[in-house]
């Protein structure tokens, strides 16, 4: 008889369960590994794993990936009809009870018995990282299990919900993973196991499968993919060696230090003659294989080497790592030791099996020590196990004493494993490696790596390395997924992102059991700091139900799952797991946390997105709608208020969306969509507030919005409403807002090209802010005017105070508006100048640009990267030329629009300088200063490649005295190829008439070398001596269009000078000379 140790009760020693409770006779089973575990105790003492489900769950209710199996018996309706009921009742009863016991050695959990099918559930309640491939196992181990029954079997693996259900709340699952993992199993034949894809997928490094067609099932409809799972493959028959195959290995980057370390634990194993053990620990992914991978390739070309794996369920884990690293080594030859080598590994010669445990035990220790000195005789060894953190503590024990009393052969172990468990701490003298995930650096090398044919965009790069968190697995199995999906979109020589990154059903299945493996307390905690986002306090974890927050919370630091920040704030410190945590709330609990959340949180922002988050998961609760949009409306003007222009339009609109109504601050949201050109939303914003709602402030300030919205769609009915609003803030005396109305009708004039009504609207408006002292008003006008005045010498200096009055606040618009002015101005008067001037150009059109798309203002940034591009191309980076124009022709602009022209003309220049063949874009028909930038730069590419100039392009000369800087240039030139030297010689000096007024000195000498030029090709050399003689030599393309001038009268050093500096600048129409 055998007492229960559950309950006490005596059993008859055949009995496996106790007849009275049910219980494993001797205690539990491990739910891990499956090894019988005495009562009382919480977690098994073979591999460490949770036993108590009370210990791992956290609630009732989860949403989890797991793995579903249903067994059912073939055939057995027919079975009914000709045999005894009694004895099938005993056979079917029979025959579960082993397949019960083969799901619970395999990790998993019988769910329910229907009729006579089982349903087992890998994942609930405990999750592994490997439950997809213990579930497949097991179903294979089912085959063959009964000679009375055959059985089919169907497995799928998704996510599912966790639940009770009916009265006597029985806990089980439910999902379309159910459902599909019963029509599998319908759908299988005798002892045949089906599986669907994500299963398959999961399995593939450890089982081999069949690809069945696509099936027709029950309630699906599409054809669902299925794979029919053929058998397991594993360290222990010799077809895994527990790395990657070396074709399909990753990289390895950022490990020069630990290479390094085992290479000289190797060399001095060799050298000595002596053995030594080193222990890589670190975390699921991090690289603690690949790093074997490469000992064992540079170690097995003079050394014997052994690879397995502890398996991960099953039992008897211990012999079984034994008995493959026996069958890797080989025999010696002496019967003695092969036998006594062969027991550790279960197989027993009948002639010791008197012995007793303890006896056997220092037999195969002596045989083992034996065998592995007879190998290292030949040759040195190499023996490695991975997943440590499994073993139990007798395997961890012999392999110690093994150790110790071998330390003069030259053996090297490597053992490796999780920081998890108990055996870290069982090899004093071994040395241990600490793996680490990735620097940023190192991960994006590695990302770069495994993309194929190109590199990863900076965007798409940080977006992956961000979610990886330096783990190289979770990099690999990231790119593998986009990869696979097509989301690596080729954009001009490197990689972006089509889409936002999931994440993978592997990563999900290692993070589940991460999380799994705490206990319920501090699962719950890493869920609500999961919730609450970065810096989470403990009074807030407190408020959302953790009882004694910190004493849960700082053993996850020390742990390293969660951070804490030196304002003793938390955070998840995996990213992945983070998503994971969160994830297996189900929606309605998110929706209470984060309700909770937004009472404790610690700004007005901070309240609005968790009642946002809220409300997505439950849309139908009036009152949390009204109370998220009421919190993101006040969130919204408030960053506005702080000048977070982005942040707080996200959050207004997202406060309209839900029904926010409030007009002053619809006007407001919608002024801001009309100041970064996004009019269409703005009229929509517009659209909801009446024409006339009764309130003359209101309407006056509806009637001033909408005509900014206009300006795009309607400029003349703009300038109609903006004259109409300066007249009703004057009838209503707020000057300040009639100052606007007159500078805001100040820009669209000057947008339309019509630059002298442009500054007398913002001599009025400006007038009107310094009358009544509204400096920003002030500074905004400035800004505008340094464009529609450049001749005016406080120019430049307006534009610097209104940068420094805009860095001063913190008003990023204002400092945009401020860059993108200085950008302008300083490509007007100097970007024929040279390397320096060229530079601060540059350098400003960077910083507008970067801010511009900060902050979304598309149509600013889109002035940035043109004018960085022209630069670069007159600077002859054609490549960065030609990368600028496209990233500006990715931004949101209208196709129409003269800021999109802009680019395509730049973009057009560039690659006509690297000899694309490309055909010139359309211009624009505008007459806007951009517009006509967009023709002038055209023509200025065609003459700096040496292409033909067509009659059209060449007469357009209805330039104000703004363009004359830029455009009177390529003008005469185009003037000076058509032939028509009078009509250079007008324009050439109208431009250098301007450009002294702008006191731009680059284009002076530009515009004067040119004259000088009309005047050689026309016959007064006389002249042409005179204009030239003052210049010298300056800088920049002036230069080089100095040196034309003394080419063309006959200069030979200037004609090989000119020629030398024109090459490298891809500049060939430079030295077609004209004489």
């Amino acid at each position: 008889m055998t007492a229960c140790a559950s309950c006490g009760f005596e059993n008859p020693a055949t009995f496996r369960f106790c007849g009275a409770c049910g219980n494993a006779i001797g205690g539990r089973s491990c739910p891990s590994c499956g090894a019988s575990t005495p009562a009382g105790l919480h977690f098994c003492g073979q591999c460490g794993a949770a036993l108590d489900v009370a210990v791992t769950v956290a609630g009732l209710e989860e949403r989890k990936l797991a793995t579903v199996l249903f067994a059912d018996v073939v055939g057995f309706t027919s079975l009914s009809e000709t045999a005894d009921p009694e004895h099938i009742a005993r056979t079917v009863d029979a025959a579960f009870r082993r397949l019960s016991d083969v799901v619970v050695a395999h990790g998993g959990t019988v769910d329910k018995y229907v009729g006579d099918s089982l349903m087992a559930v890998f994942g609930v309640p405990v999750a592994h990282d490997d439950d997809a491939e213990r579930a497949v196992a097991a179903g294979l181990a089912m085959r063959g299990l009964s000679t009375d029954l055959e059985f089919s079997i169907g497995i799928n693996t998704g996510e599912v919900m966790v639940t009770a259900i009916g009265a006597n709340e029985g806990v089980t699952v439910v999902g379309d993973t159910v459902n599909v993992a019963a029509r599998l199993e319908k759908a299988a034949g005798a002892d045949e196991v089906l599986v669907g894809q994500l299963t398959a997928q999961l399995a593939a490094g450890h089982v081999s499968f069949s690809e069945r067609p696509p099936m027709v099932l029950k309630g699906k409809r599409e054809p669902v993919p299925a794979f029919e799972a053929i058998a397991v493959r594993g360290s222990g028959d010799g077809s895994d060696d527990g790395g990657y195959e070396r074709a399909l290995r990753p990289p390895l980057v950022g490990r020069d230090d630990d290479m390094a370390f085992l290479r000289a634990q190797w060399r001095r194993v060799r050298a000595e003659r002596r053995a030594t053990v080193v222990m890589l620990t670190g975390d699921a992914g991090v690289g603690k294989t690949r790093l074997i991978d490469e000992l064992a390739d540079e170690a097995g070309t003079d050394a014997l080497v052994a690879r397995t794996i502890y398996p991960a369920y099953g039992g008897l884990g211990g012999p079984r790592v034994a008995a493959d690293i026996i069958r890797q080594l080989g025999v010696t030859g002496q019967t003695e030791i092969d036998a006594r080598a062969r027991s550790l590994g279960g197989s027993v010669d009948p002639a010791l099996r008197t012995l007793d445990a303890t006896s056997l035990a220092q037999e195969q220790l002596w045989a083992f020590r034996r065998l592995l000195e007879s190998k290292s005789a030949e040759r040195p060894l190499l023996i490695a196990i991975d997943d440590m953190h499994r073993a139990g503590e007798k395997t961890i024990e012999l392999l110690a004493e093994l150790m110790a009393r071998v330390v003069d052969v030259p053996v090297m172990l490597v053992l490796a494993g999780r920081p998890v468990g108990e055996w870290l701490g069982h090899f004093p003298s071994a040395s241990t490696v600490r793996v680490s995930p990735l620097g940023r650096g190192d991960a994006t090398a590695l990302a770069n790596a495994l993309v194929p044919e190109r590199p990863l965009g900076p965007s798409a790069a940080a977006a992956l390395v961000d979610r990886a968190g330096g783990n190289p697995l979770y990099v690999r199995e990231l790119i593998a997924m986009v990869h696979h999906q097509g989301g690596l979109v080729a954009d001009n020589g490197h990689y972006e992102l089509a889409a936002g990154l999931a994440l993978p059903p592997s990563l999900h299945a290692i993070l589940a059991a991460r999380l799994d493996a705490l206990g319920a307390t501090e699962k719950t905690a890493v869920q609500h700091v999961a919730v609450l986002g970065n810096g989470a306090t403990d009074a807030q974890v407190e408020r959302l139900g953790l009882v004694e927050a910190r004493q849960s919370l700082r053993p996850l630091v020390a742990a390293g799952l969660l951070r804490q920040d030196g304002d003793g704030r938390y955070d998840v410190a995996d990213p992945l797991l983070r998503e994971v945590a969160y994830e297996t709330l189900p929606r309605a609990v998110r929706a209470d946390r984060h309700r909770q959340a937004a009472g404790v949180a610690a700004s007005i922002e901070d309240q609005a997105r968790h009642l946002d988050r809220a409300v997505g998961y439950r849309p139908d609760d009036d009152a949390l709608v009204a109370e998220a949009a009421g919190a993101l409306g006040a969130a919204g003007v408030q960053l506005l208020d702080d000048f977070r222009v982005i942040d707080g339009i996200r959050l207004l609109q997202r406060a309209v969306d839900l029904g926010y109504r409030a007009p002053l601050d619809l006007l407001r949201l919608a002024r801001w969509y009309g100041e970064l050109s996004r009019n269409e939303e703005g009229l929509a914003v517009l659209d909801l507030i009446p024409v006339e709602t009764g309130d003359a402030t209101i309407d006056a300030e509806r009637a001033h919005v909408a005509a900014l919205t206009l300006q795009a769609r309607d400029p003349e009915a703009a300038l109609t409403g903006l004259a109409d609003a300066a007249a009703r803030w004057a009838d209503l005396g707020n000057r300040e807002k009639e100052g606007w109305a007159h500078a805001n009708r100040g820009v669209a004039l000057f947008n339309m090209g019509r630059v002298a009504e442009s500054q007398t609207a913002l001599d009025t408006g400006l007038a009107i802010f310094q009358d009544v002292g509204h400096r920003p008003g002030v500074m905004a006008v400035y800004r505008f005017l340094a464009l529609a005045r450049p001749e005016d010498p406080r120019a430049a200096d307006w534009l610097e105070e209104a940068l420094r009055d805009a860095e001063e606040k913190g008003d990023r618009n204002a400092q945009l508006s401020s860059l993108v002015s200085l950008a302008w101005h300083h490509f007007f008067r100097f970007r024929l100048g040279g390397p320096d001037r060229l530079d601060v150009i540059a350098d400003l059109a960077r910083q507008t640009a970067e801010l511009g798309q900060e902050l979304g203002a598309d149509e600013f940034a889109g002035y940035g990267l043109c004018i960085g591009s022209n630069v670069a191309r007159l600077q002859g980076r054609l490549d960065a030329a030609v990368d600028l124009a496209r990233r500006a022709g990715g931004l949101r602009l209208e196709a129409a629009s003269s800021t999109a022209c802009l680019g395509r003309t730049v973009e057009y220049g560039a690659r006509l300088a690297r000899g694309e063949p490309v055909v010139p874009p359309e211009l624009s028909t505008s007459t806007d200063p951009v517009a006509s930038m967009a023709f002038v730069l055209q023509l200025e590419a065609l003459l700096l490649a040496g292409r033909e100039v067509l009659e059209s392009r060449g007469n357009r000369s209805n330039l104000e005295a703004l363009q004359w800087l830029v455009g009177g240039v390529p003008s005469a030139w185009g003037r000076i190829r058509a032939g028509d030297h009078q009509a250079a010689i007008r324009i050439a000096r109208v431009a250098r008439q301007a450009a002294e007024v702008a006191h731009a000195d680059p284009a002076v000498a530009a515009a004067t070398a040119l004259e000088a030029e009309a005047h050689v090709v026309a016959g007064d050399h006389d002249t042409a001596r005179r204009l030239l003689e003052p210049l010298g030599l300056p800088e920049g393309l002036a230069g080089l269009l100095v040196l034309r001038a003394w080419a063309v009268l006959g200069d030979e050093q200037a004609a090989a000078d000119l020629a030398a500096a024109a090459g490298p600048l891809a500049m060939p129409g430079l030295v077609q000379l004209q004489t």
